[in-house]
């Protein structure tokens, strides 16, 4: 698979979650994708505007990039025999961290005696 047939396929198949993908079309999405992050970062830093119809592009194309990306390392997680619920394991760390975050705030009350 080529350099361009991997990123096509990358892409067409943001809404594909079964199946297998290899590790060319992994690496060629994942650098697109930071070469293009890298790309709006440096022009708003040389003075370019995105404002407007500009950021609902912007957040579009984002949107769209993640679901590629989760949909991408599912099939990757295939390709090496496991199951695409190993990508719930992140998920649950950080929600872990979210929460003792909110709670080292203030924003989540402490209630002795609230669950024994």
């Amino acid at each position: 698979m080529f350099f361009l047939q991997a990123l096509r396929s990358a892409l067409l198949g943001t809404f594909d979650f079964s199946g297998r993908s290899d590790r060319l079309e992994q690496w060629t999405f994942t650098f697109l994708t930071a070469f293009v992050v890298v790309a709006i970062y440096v022009s708003s830093h040389l003075g370019a505007s995105f404002g407007g119809p500009m950021v609902l592009v912007l957040v579009a194309g984002a949107a769209w990039m993640m679901l590629a990306h989760i949909s991408l390392f599912v099939r990757r997680l295939h390709d090496n025999n496991r199951s695409g619920l190993y990508m719930l394991i992140p998920a649950a760390a950080v929600s872990v961290w979210i929460a003792g975050w909110l709670g080292m705030n203030g924003y989540i009350g402490y209630y002795p005696g609230f669950f024994f």
